[in-house]
C-alpha cells in the first residue's frame, strides 16, 4: 500500500451540533407554546428552550473558531468582538451592524443561561392566583459581570431583540430568534469565504424529511403578547402613511391595505412560515424615502421575532 500523504485536522464541532439541536427543537414544537407568566415559564418550555440557546451559540462560536483559525492561526481572541469586527470591515463584507448588535446579545442570553446568572425579588399571586413580582426583579451583584450591563435594558431584556435575560423566564421565543440569530450569523461567515463554515448545503431531519437549516429556520416563528403588539403598531402606521397618489414596489393603495390586513391575521395567529406577508410589506415601502418612519418601525418590530427584512437603502 502506498503512502499517504498526512493532512491537516482541527477539532471543530459545530457541525456535529446541528442534528441535535433540530431534535430538541422538534421535541420542543411537538407541544403548543406556552407563554410565560409575568415570573417564569413552565419547566417544559424553559429547558428545552434554555438547551436550545446554549446548543445554537455553541454551534455559531464553533464556526468564528474556525474562521478565526483559518485568517489568523492563533493568537487570543473574543468570539463576540472578532465577529464584529469581521462584519464591521467593508474589506471583507458588506457591513451588517445589526447583526453584530444581535449576536452580541445572544451570546449575553447565553452566558445567563450557561452561569445561571440569578435575579431575586419578592413575588405574590395576584386574585387569580398568577405570580408576579412585588418589585423590580433585581440582578445580584456579581452575576453577569461581562456582557449583561451592555445588552440589558431595566426591564431584564436585551435592548435590541428583546431577548428575556432572567433565565427562568425563556421560552421559545427567545429560543428561536437565537437560532434565526446565528442562522444569519453562518450564512453571512459562509458568503465571505466557504472554507470558513460551509454548511448551507448540507440537509437534516427534521419532522420526517431531509431539510436545510436554513429552511427549517423559515418553519419556525412564535409571536408573544409583545412580539404581537409591537407588530400590529408597526402596520397601523404603516397604513396610516400610505401616499394616495402612487404606487409602491408595484402595489396599489388598495392592494396594501389588503396585505396589511393579511400581516394583521398572520400576527394574530402567533406563528407562521417566516411572517412572508410582512415581509412583503417591508419590501414595498422600504425605498419610499416618506415611509421612512414607518418601514423602520416596522423592521424594528421583525427583528424582534428574528424576521430580516431588506437593508436600508
Amino acid at each position: 500500500m502506498g503512502k499517504i500523504d498526512p493532512q491537516g485536522y482541527v477539532s471543530v464541532i459545530g457541525m456535529s451540533s446541528f442534528q441535535p439541536l433540530l431534535s430538541l427543537v422538534e421535541v420542543l414544537e411537538s407541544r403548543e407554546a406556552n407563554e410565560p407568566n409575568v415570573v417564569q415559564a413552565s419547566a417544559w418550555e424553559n429547558g428545552y428552550s434554555c438547551s436550545i440557546v446554549v446548543l445554537s451559540v455553541l454551534l455559531l462560536e464553533s464556526a468564528i473558531n474556525r474562521t478565526h483559525y483559518l485568517r489568523e492561526r492563533q493568537g487570543k481572541f473574543q468570539a463576540v468582538e472578532y465577529f464584529t469586527g469581521l462584519v464591521s470591515d467593508p474589506a471583507i463584507s458588506p457591513p451588517d451592524p445589526d447583526l453584530a448588535v444581535h449576536v452580541a446579545e445572544v451570546f449575553a442570553l447565553r452566558d445567563a443561561v450557561v452561569h445561571n446568572h440569578l435575579w431575586e425579588s419578592k413575588i405574590f399571586e395576584d386574585d387569580d392566583f398568577s405570580l408576579k413580582f412585588a418589585a423590580r426583579p433585581r440582578l445580584i451583584p456579581g452575576y453577569g459581570r461581562s456582557r449583561m450591563p451592555e445588552v440589558k435594558n431595566y426591564a431584564g431584556r436585551s435592548h435590541c431583540l428583546k431577548l428575556n435575560l432572567i433565565p427562568s423566564k425563556i421560552w421559545r421565543r427567545e429560543a428561536y430568534i437565537v437560532l434565526k440569530t446565528v442562522g444569519r450569523a453562518l450564512k453571512k461567515l459562509e458568503s465571505m469565504d466557504r472554507n470558513y463554515f460551509y454548511f448551507s448545503f448540507r440537509s437534516f431531519k427534521f419532522r420526517g424529511r431531509n431539510m436545510r437549516f436554513l429552511d427549517v429556520l423559515d418553519e419556525i416563528t412564535v409571536l408573544g403578547s409583545e412580539d404581537r403588539k409591537a407588530l400590529l403598531n408597526s402596520l397601523d402606521l404603516v397604513e396610516k402613511s400610505l401616499p394616495e397618489d402612487r404606487e409602491l414596489a408595484g402595489y396599489s393603495k388598495a392592494r396594501m391595505i389588503d396585505l396589511i390586513n393579511q400581516g394583521r391575521g398572520e400576527v394574530m395567529k402567533r406563528k407562521s412560515n417566516q411572517l412572508f406577508v410582512l415581509q412583503t410589506i417591508a419590501y414595498a415601502i422600504s425605498a419610499d424615502h416618506n415611509l421612512r418612519l414607518a418601514y423602520q418601525a416596522l423592521k424594528a418590530a421583525l427583528a424582534q421575532v428574528g424576521v430580516s427584512c431588506c437593508d436600508d437603502d
